[in-house]
């Protein structure tokens, strides 16, 4: 068996660049495989989800809508609109959240006393390409993206990262769609939005 050439790495110098590689010191494949530093046996990947029209991996999907059916929803005019689920594999989402703080200023003492209140609501914005293996305009999936940001209730989101942080229902409060020169089959987009949570009222006697 062919012996591969490795340099050897100090464990007490591998947080100081300088010092971490030493070039007299050579050790072979086989060591390194044994050794603690290098424990291939425990290495996990994530599996991709799909794989992209480019043919790369993706660990992550947006779906809007429930994924079991129809989805139906009335507008202002109390018109109802109907869809099926809208899933957007290229999106890219950030998430915050602002506490519910309450500061009360003390005479004759510095700074503020602080009272916690309740969780805010999270802040999301997601950055999405809608996008088909075609030389021509996704129009249908960005119509029917146009009309669920018009959708005036909250809306249901599947995806493992916003579900993450026990998001499924949000509220868009604003969206833009601009134009991009000499590209025609995708469409971008971002999406602000707002989480909610269903609240259980009791009737009170």
């Amino acid at each position: 068996m062919a012996n591969i050439t490795f340099t050897r790495i100090d464990p007490k110098d591998i947080l100081r660049p300088a010092l971490a590689f030493n070039p007299t010191a050579t050790d072979t494949l086989v060591r390194i495989g044994k050794s603690k530093l290098f424990n291939f046996d425990s290495f996990n990947e994530d599996i991709p989800d799909k794989q992209s029209l480019l043919n790369t991996p993706i660990y992550d999907t947006i779906i809007f809508g429930n994924i079991d059916g129809t989805n139906q929803y009335e507008d202002i005019n109390g018109d109802v609109f109907s869809f099926k689920p809208l899933q957007i594999d290229v999106a890219i989402v950030t998430i915050s959240q602002t506490k519910n703080v309450v500061t009360t200023a003390i005479q004759g003492k510095n700074g503020t006393v602080k009272e916690f209140i309740s969780d805010g609501d999270y802040q999301i914005t997601i950055d999405g390409i809608i996008w088909i293996d075609d030389n021509i305009y996704p129009e249908d999936d960005v119509q029917t993206l146009i009309n669920i940001c018009k959708i005036p209730q909250s809306i249901t989101i599947f995806s493992s990262f916003v579900n993450l942080f026990g998001v499924s229902e949000i509220v868009i409060t604003d969206y833009s769609f601009p134009q991009q020169i000499g590209i025609r089959n995708q469409q971008s987009f971002t999406i602000n939005a707002i989480s909610d949570a269903p609240i259980n009222l009791e009737e009170i006697e």
